[in-house]
């Protein structure tokens, strides 16, 4: 069941979506390509909390952006351009503390993993890769809402 609720998004075509795995050489799962297709670089408006540890929460905030005019897009951020290029990881999402939702296809390329970064948390190293679920419909599944839901009169850095 689909109970995460998306704004500020735009639609993609099958074709781009089929374009986007040709370049990065991976399938993405099937609930991904329907939820991008339908909510490409689409923030996350509520359910985007997930209780990770006793006390560390992960606050997912959106979808990257498909959209190739933009230069902060779903095949930048997975490209060797990007400092954080790790091979066999695909990044999907962002965090509200600048970490990184992503496919991990190390391992499986059928139904990669689910791992997350974190970023000025002790007891992770910066950008080091931690489990978060076996596959997307289970990552899809820990969403849950934000305790502390964002104030709609706030506005991101890059909003402003």
């Amino acid at each position: 069941m689909i109970k995460t609720v998306f704004d500020r998004y735009t639609e993609l075509t099958q074709n781009e979506i089929c374009n986007a795995e040709k370049i990065l050489n991976v399938k993405f799962p099937a609930l991904f390509k329907y939820l991008i297709q339908r909510y490409s670089g689409g923030h996350f408006k509520e359910n985007n909390y997930i209780q990770f540890e006793d006390n560390l929460d992960i606050n997912v905030y959106e979808f990257l952006e498909f959209d190739l005019d933009k230069v902060d897009n779903f095949i930048y951020w997975n490209s060797k351009e990007f400092d954080g290029y790790i091979d066999g990881i695909v990044y999907f999402a962002r965090t509200t503390t600048d970490g990184w939702i992503a496919f991990d296809y190390r391992e499986n390329l059928d139904t990669p993993s689910i791992v997350t970064t974190f970023h000025d948390e002790i007891q992770y190293l910066e950008d080091e890769l931690v489990f978060l679920a076996k596959d997307f419909n289970t990552f899809m599944n820990m969403l849950t809402p934000n305790p502390e839901p964002y104030d709609d009169d706030y506005r991101w850095p890059d909003e402003l």
